[in-house]
């Protein structure tokens, strides 16, 4: 569920509070004058090191649908073909992004209602996937997308309010199948671990049109999970986990894990933090061995608590900040193995530009933290102090190669980091 997102919100309030913000900051993010159309991935240098990491004045922060509301961002796992991409869900009225000639037809940028696609642009904010609502979805609308562990997968729900059903899409064919029949919420933010060393066969079918794979699928009655074998024969594998929230006959959302590699595979309640009883726990992430999730505790739009726990019942939360922290993410260094959680404060709600705002910390930051998911007690858990890694708060995730961050929820944009050298 997006951080302080009013799912009613207008962009021309958005668009006031903009002026009114230009004339109290001043700008300190260097835009790039220009960028490659269409955009064309370059080498992956190595990771950078993230204690070397400083936004400075050589970032470059490249807006995504100009002056238009995004919701749900994440970045991309991928290190080839979306490198440095950003999947979000559109709000209603026209878009303000680059259609390839190709797609014109099939993407029209005036929006038909609210959250009927998902999109994915890069930094010259060029269209390079999307999937509009296919008809076979029964629900009104799409929601809540994130992209998953492994880059050909995102989850995301079909939203009708009460009894939404959750969905996964293979992003190279725009197959899609069912993973719960109706038994989430509008609210339950999927989550996708699939294993990082299984690869789909081909590439990207850039002329795929979206199909049902659920067909043949069965789901259980009380949980409204999809069958293990439908999980084996859509993903190859059942190595696969899913995590979401709902409220569970109770008043607060509450989050729940099912691995598909057990032998009689079902949800999983996670204890919820101490004392956090009134709090809506949601947005859980997978760590990189998918034995972990991070995720945030949430009281309305007034404050947020981040948390690190095992996927396992009677698992105990570990708090990851102390104060406001929200929508954490796990990062993992590919040349060391090292494993981090990033996260975010924020001052009040998202609703400045980015490229008008101070880098200072005064509206929120982005913070990064070492974690060892070994550690046999929970106070070795964490590794070091936390870190600065922006002076702006980014909510979607860094990419596998530390070179960009994402966000969103008013205002969407993809940083590109200054290289640690």
């Amino acid at each position: 569920m997006p951080l302080y997102y009013n799912r009613n919100a207008m962009v021309s309030i958005s668009f006031r509070l903009k002026t009114t913000l230009a004339a109290c900051v001043s700008l300190t993010i260097m835009i790039a004058a220009g960028c490659d159309f269409p955009y064309r991935p370059i080498t992956q240098p190595q990771p950078m090191a993230p204690l070397s990491v400083k936004t400075d004045s050589t970032s470059s922060l490249y807006p995504v649908d100009p002056l238009h509301q995004i919701c749900n961002p994440s970045v991309s796992h991928d290190t080839n073909y979306f490198r440095g991409c950003l999947l979000f869900l559109n709000l209603e009225g026209a878009m303000s992004v680059n259609v390839p000639d190709k797609w014109k037809s099939a993407f029209p940028l005036e929006a038909q209602s609210a959250h009927d696609r998902l999109t994915v642009v890069d930094t010259s904010n060029t269209v390079r996937w999307f999937l509009m609502k296919p008809a076979f979805l029964a629900e009104d609308a799409l929601q809540d997308p994130r992209w998953s562990t492994h880059p050909d997968y995102a989850a995301f729900l079909g939203d009708a309010d009460n009894a939404s059903s959750g969905y996964v899409v293979r992003l190279s064919t725009k197959e899609i199948l069912r993973f719960n029949a109706g038994k989430i919420q509008a609210n339950s933010t999927p989550y996708l671990w699939v294993p990082d060393h299984y690869k789909p066969s081909g590439g990207i079918d850039d002329n795929a049109t979206p199909s049902d794979k659920s067909q043949n699928a069965t789901w259980d009655a009380v949980t409204g999970m999809i069958d293990k074998q439908s999980v084996r024969d859509f993903f190859g594998t059942d190595s696969v986990k899913i995590s979401f929230s709902i409220n569970g006959g109770g008043t607060c959302l509450s989050i729940y894990c099912v691995d598909y590699a057990d032998s009689a595979p079902a949800p999983v309640l996670l204890p919820r933090p101490s004392g956090r009883d009134g709090l809506d726990c949601e947005s859980a992430h997978f760590s990189p061995d998918g034995k972990w999730v991070v995720y945030n505790c949430r009281n309305g739009n007034l404050s947020s608590e981040a948390y690190l726990q095992r996927c396992s019942p009677g698992s105990q939360p570990v708090l990851l900040h102390q104060g406001n922290a929200a929508e954490p993410h796990w990062w993992q260094d590919r040349s060391s193995g090292e494993t981090f959680v990033l996260y975010c404060t924020t001052v009040g709600l998202l609703t400045f530009q980015f490229e008008n705002a101070k880098q200072d910390g005064s509206l929120g930051e982005t913070l990064m933290r070492q974690v060892d998911l070994g550690a046999s007690t929970q106070w070795q858990l964490f590794r070091g102090q936390e870190f600065r890694l922006a002076g702006l708060p980014f909510q979607g995730g860094l990419s596998p190669d530390g070179r960009y961050l994402v966000t969103g929820y008013q205002y969407g944009y993809i940083l590109s980091m200054p290289s640690a050298n």
